[in-house]
This record gives C-alpha cells, sequence and structure tokens, in this order.
C-alpha cells in the first residue's frame, strides 16, 4: 500500500518508470471504493494490511 496513495481528494498509484521518472497514475472511483472494501474485510478478519502488501 506504500504506492497507493490520495491527493487532493484523488487517489493514485505511484509507480517509477524507465529513467527512474516517477508516475502517478490516477485510481477510479469504482476501483478505489473495492479495493477500501477489501482492505476493510481484510482487517475485519482479523489480518492487518501492512505497506508492503502490495
Amino acid at each position: 500500500m506504500v504506492n497507493y496513495q490520495m491527493n487532493e481528494g484523488i487517489r493514485y498509484i505511484r509507480y517509477t518508470g524507465k529513467g527512474q521518472k516517477v508516475y502517478k497514475l490516477p485510481v477510479h472511483p469504482t476501483a478505489g471504493y473495492y479495493v477500501d472494501e477489501y482492505v476493510k474485510w481484510m482487517e475485519k478478519i482479523g489480518r492487518k494490511i501492512s505497506d508492503e502488501d502490495f
């Protein structure tokens, strides 16, 4: 989850491309919703998500 960030209300996936250039790819709101639901579900069953899981 290190590369999954929110900036000004928009969720982004940050990645490093060719030439060490850092890119921020916006995440569709529906996809962001389901990622949040997945994280909540994992916490509910007792599996904490750490920063290095994704």
